[in-house]
């Protein structure tokens, strides 16, 4: 307690010394006046200072918040730039997506029209075979079913003529009667006589067909062949050595207008055996 006492005596006795310095200052600054002139013109020039501090301060604090709206409306807009792009990215990728299904789905349909066509190819040569097979196996029976055919168009009298080398009560009778290599030069001679009648070329394709057919048939069943057939083609320059004019023909020199039946050569010799029949151009 008697230590509070003491503090707060040293207190009052240091403010009342102050109070006396103050006395004495202003005692002091009333006898001088070049003093008192000098302590305004610093608190002037003080207060002036603490103006312009201030000025500047506001003037850098309206700077700094005009700089910084300039920066918050740069920030919006970049935000505004990066939403708008952010979004564009978001439909690019999804298109991207979209197209990456797509690309996908058409390579299995690829993949799936790839497969199918493999099959198909597949099954298309295995169809061509057979058809082959089939066509290879049935044309011999079509080409007799056309000479046969050509054989019955022929008159009454002409087939009654032909009966010692072919007879064509049915389509058996009329293979097994023409394949006969004994009667082939001899049919051959027959179908002469009747292409160089005066009528003879009515009915020469037929004849002409009818020998073909037979000789290929005999001369196919040798190994090797006997014989080959002579056929000069049309505009062929005549040859006596190898050729026969057609008795209609309207020259019997000159070239080759059409085949009326051909001759044929031997295979082992070279030599003609039986001379081509030909229509000469007038």
């Amino acid at each position: 307690m008697g230590m509070d006492t003491n503090k707060i005596e040293q207190q009052d006795d240091e403010e009342e010394a102050m109070c006396r310095l103050k006395q004495r200052l202003l005692k002091l600054f009333d006898r001088d006046k070049d003093v008192q002139d000098k302590i305004i013109s610093f608190s002037a020039a003080k207060e002036q200072n603490n103006a312009q501090l201030i000025k500047d301060k506001e003037a850098a604090i309206q700077r700094l918040s005009e700089e910084n709206r300039r920066l918050k409306d740069e920030f919006n807009s970049l935000q505004k730039t990066l939403g708008e792009k952010q979004h564009r990215l978001a439909g690019i990728e999804e298109k991207n997506r979209i197209m990456e299904d797509d690309l996908g789905r058409v390579k299995n349909e690829a993949a799936a029209l790839t497969g199918e066509n493999k099959r198909i190819s597949g099954e298309l040569n295995e169809a061509t075979a057979l058809a082959e097979a089939l066509k290879r196996k049935y044309e011999p029976i079509r080409e007799l079913e056309d000479i046969y055919h050509a054989y019955n168009k022929l008159p009454r009298d002409l087939k009654d003529s032909m009966a010692g080398f072919i007879r064509g009560d049915s389509l058996l009778s009329f293979v097994i009667s023409g394949a006969r290599d004994s009667r082939i030069e001899k049919f051959w001679e027959f179908c002469r006589i009747e292409v160089q009648k005066s009528n003879g070329l009515e009915y020469s394709r037929e004849l002409a067909s009818i020998f073909s057919f037979f000789f290929t048939k005999i001369n196919a069943s040798a190994e090797p062949s006997l014989y080959e057939l002579i056929i000069p083609p049309k505009g062929t320059k005549f040859d006596e050595d190898s050729m026969i004019p057609s008795n209609n023909s309207p020259s019997k020199n000159g070239a080759v207008d059409s085949l009326v039946l051909p001759g044929y050569i031997g295979m082992n010799t070279g030599k003609v055996i039986k001379k081509a029949v030909v229509l000469l151009k007038g």
